[in-house]
């Protein structure tokens, strides 16, 4: 504990807080380097600094941390880098945390008596027994998480600090239509969808979130409702009436039955970066963009184990797209050949998906006869393990 102690008191004081928040995650959780950095900037830990970016500032302060190894880097080759703490370093950073009243931990026990520390982060762990839906939790923080099951807001709270939440459990009732206004200068949102199926409409049920004009990332999880032959089929109705706030840069769908309209709508966000598309059926094993349907700022695609079997794109569908990853699309036969005709395309990334190998060659060598930029392509023969 000494030696973390001098290494931890050699530290920037800006930067303390930025690696005390890593002990907010479990031990031995890695950590997706993309997240932390929007948790950090979420919480305000970090601050732009002279000509530098608060994305260049935050870079610096990771492989400052990583330098100092106080936190370990994992996964040093591709997209996804992560990062950890040792157990050590972490109960060292729980304890400097508790003192510094960054965050705390609700546990079943002492929900109550803890809530006076609870000045930034909140961390709620509880069992069943311990907690009833009629248990309201309400806490001047700009962050909270959950586990296990989850609890319900207080009908007339407002959250107005509040700007990372996540993981929210939602199901369709009136109540929850609006839940979303409580929560006006949300940044990060992640929440799972249950029991979504509204029988008035016969269609499923999204929460509106258009009107959320701070929130620059969204994970939403969907689990259907169709356990018997009452409930809607997923052959009955796939269209959801999407409401995305506009600034979006970054959504993560999972799980979800989509038509090639559903992903119009998401084509609409002109401030959208990067879209991951994680296990979605899409109807008809088709995604049909019109010449209408352009990602105008789009520069990272990912499709893991999409059902996909056809898939048609306008000349203009992604225009500064940079990186496309594709995870097990075993459906599908080829990338659309109007990848070739993208200019910013820098790096196509295909993993357990040997059969679109050849679609991606020819997009390369029309690339390099057109002497354009140089594209990467990486396939089961030459792509890295960490990819």
């Amino acid at each position: 504990m000494k030696v973390i102690e001098l290494s931890y008191d050699h530290l920037p004081d800006h930067m303390k807080p930025c690696f005390l928040y890593l002990a907010s995650f479990p031990k031995d959780t890695t950590v997706h380097r993309v997240m932390l950095k929007m948790y950090w900037r979420a919480e305000g830990l970090v601050e732009q600094t002279g000509m530098k970016s608060l994305e260049e500032v935050m870079e610096i302060y990771l492989d400052n941390l990583i330098s100092s190894s106080l936190v370990i880097d994992f996964n040093e080759i591709g997209d996804n880098l992560t990062c950890q703490l040792h157990d050590l370093v972490h109960n060292f950073c729980l304890i400097k945390a508790r003192e510094e009243k960054l965050f705390g931990q609700i546990g079943s026990s002492d929900a109550s008596s803890s809530s006076d520390l609870m000045q930034r982060i909140v961390t709620i762990n509880y069992e069943k027994e311990h907690f009833r839906p009629n248990n309201f939790v309400v806490l001047d923080s700009k962050m909270k998480r959950r586990s296990d099951e989850p609890i319900l807001i207080a009908e007339h709270s407002k959250l107005e600090n509040l700007r990372d939440l996540r993981i929210l459990v939602l199901s369709y009732l009136k109540e929850t239509e609006d839940i979303f206004i409580r929560f006006p200068n949300l940044q990060s949102l992640v929440f799972d969808l249950k029991e979504s199926w509204d029988y008035s409409k016969e269609r499923y049920w999204f929460p509106k979130l258009d009107h959320l004009t701070e929130l620059d990332y969204l994970r939403a999880d969907f689990e259907s409702s169709n356990t018997n032959d009452s409930g809607p089929s997923l052959a009955t109705n796939w269209s959801w009436d999407f409401h995305f706030p506009s600034n979006l840069k970054m959504l993560s769908l999972w799980d979800f039955p989509l038509t090639s309209d559903s992903l119009s709508r998401i084509a609409r966000l002109s401030n959208l970066e990067e879209l991951f598309l994680v296990r979605i059926i899409t109807q008809e094993e088709e995604w049909n963009m019109g010449e209408e349907d352009t990602f105008v700022n789009l520069k990272y695609l990912e499709l893991y184990e999409v059902t996909l079997a056809k898939w048609e794109t306008g000349e203009k569908s992604f225009p500064v797209l940079e990186k496309l990853k594709m995870w097990e699309c075993r459906k599908l036969e080829e990338i659309p050949p109007n990848f070739c005709d993208i200019c910013s395309l820098k790096i196509i990334i295909l993993v357990e998906s040997p059969q679109l190998e050849d679609s991606a060659k020819k997009i390369n060598q029309y690339v390099e006869g057109m002497g354009g930029d140089e594209l990467q392509v990486l396939g089961r023969s030459n792509i890295p393990f960490f990819m």
